[in-house]
């Protein structure tokens, strides 16, 4: 077999990894300029991953970064090579059952809870996938009695035979416009999570928003809702979530994550858990005790009695809705980065009794502005900015949210580094504020 790994990030490295230890001849094809790492691999960067139409290949495997669109994809179709993505590579070498993860927002909080929830009831487990261990990594270095696979939409683009034992779609909304047609797209991509699932697999799912049954008949089906509690399922309450399954009823309350978008992630992930083995007080016990994730309304610190909180993991206008619902106090929310295509000014009716004045930063913080007509909104270069700025229209008792809403990529390589600026501006700010 002759592989072609388009993309050189984690998940091409980890497919070129696997390839060299089965000694199979492998080809990288990168446009940028990462290092070439190993003499027994072919790389083409630049300029040079034009050399990718001078030959043939009967697989080429794409990375998640690769918009489908891409011409060596479709050059690589009109040839007749099987094109897939990182996720079913990994598939078709994985060697036990896979809980795989989607969703617009929520996915890690989501697969971190699964893999708590499953290794304290005894199991042999790991996270992987797109929170940035990759699934092929993983899949070819341990005996274990499951992975738990976070899986985004650029991840399902490619999949073909890829059949999680359960699949988990925790919501949709609208993001990533900018690499798909429309919403409706990105919706059929997300709903691919259930395409090969037959009747020895589970399905979790929103059943208010999806009539699986249409979806994909054939699976046995965990819902959780908001409106009921299903016969085997969840229903999610303002103060927690209630569990029914196998005829037994529990609830899961006082837990230490908070907001109705963290109980629809502890009712996803108990679900999950429980259908794979899981002792269902130690799934009780786990939710209750796992505490926010970094950059996920993450409690920085105060000033003067102004509460900041973290929130970079924030990418889109959903997960911005999510972070303001979480508190019933005086918000003075820190929106930008770069734009992904949604208008801010959807979020215009949802903030204008809910937020004090907004602070827009970053590349695209002119058009975010423009955009939030009708809401008082101030503009800052960068993050520094963005905290001074917030901080001079706070009073005792207010919320400085830094949700941003847009991609990192802008100022940052990614939204953890984001955060961590903040975290540091922040301590920054409060010393200076101080006079410490």
């Amino acid at each position: 077999m002759k592989f072609a790994v388009i993309g050189y990030g984690k998940s091409g490295k980890a497919v070129v990894d696997y390839l060299l230890k089965q000694g199979e001849p492998c080809y990288v094809f990168d446009e940028g300029n990462p290092e070439a790492e190993n003499r027994e691999v072919h790389y083409f960067f630049g300029d040079e991953a034009k050399n990718f139409y001078k030959f043939r290949f009967d697989t080429v495997v794409v990375s998640p970064g690769i918009r489908y669109n891409h011409p060596f994809i479709g050059y690589a179709l009109s040839c007749k090579e099987r094109v897939i993505g990182e996720i079913e590579f990994g598939y078709e070498v994985v060697r036990c059952p896979i809980i795989a993860i989607t969703g617009t927002n929520g996915k890690t909080t989501c697969t971190h809870l699964v893999e708590r929830m499953l290794s304290s009831s005894g199991f042999k487990v790991k996270a992987c996938g797109n929170m940035g261990f990759p699934f092929t990594a993983a899949a070819g270095e341990g005996d274990w009695d499951f992975l738990v696979v976070e899986v985004s939409s650029f991840q399902l683009e490619f999949i073909d035979r890829f059949k999680p034992y359960v699949a988990v779609l925790l919501n949709v909304s609208k993001d990533h416009l900018y690499r798909y047609s429309s919403f409706e797209e990105y919706k059929r991509v997300k709903l691919k999570i259930f395409t090969n699932q037959d009747e020895g697999d589970y399905s979790v799912f929103n059943c208010d928003v999806y009539d699986m049954e249409r979806v994909n008949p054939l699976s046995r089906k965990l819902p959780f809702s908001y409106r009921c509690l299903p016969t085997d399922g969840a229903q999610i309450k303002k103060d927690g979530v209630i569990l029914s399954i196998n005829g037994d009823k529990i609830k899961i309350d006082h837990t230490k994550l908070s907001g109705g978008h963290n109980m629809e992630n502890i009712a996803a992930a108990s679900c999950a858990s429980l259908a794979c083995g899981a002792n269902i007080n130690t799934v009780k016990e786990v939710a209750m005790a796992t505490e926010t994730l970094e950059h996920r309304l993450e409690y920085v610190g105060e000033i003067d009695g102004v509460r900041f909180y973290n929130d970079s993991k924030s990418t889109n206008l959903d997960a911005v809705k999510n972070a303001v619902m979480a508190f019933d106090k005086p918000i003075i929310l820190i929106l930008g980065g770069k734009h992904k295509g949604v208008s801010f000014a959807e979020l215009v009716p949802f903030l204008k009794d809910r937020v004090k004045v907004v602070v827009v930063f970053g590349e695209d913080r002119k058009r975010i502005e423009r955009e939030l007509k009708g809401i008082a909104a101030v503009p800052a270069v960068d993050v520094a900015g963005a905290i001074s700025g917030a901080f001079a229209f706070a009073a005792k008792g207010d919320i400085v949210l830094f949700s941003p809403g847009g991609s990192s990529f802008d100022q940052y390589e990614s939204f953890e580094e984001r955060g961590r600026d903040f975290k540091r501006k922040f301590v920054r700010f409060k010393k200076k504020y101080e006079g410490v």
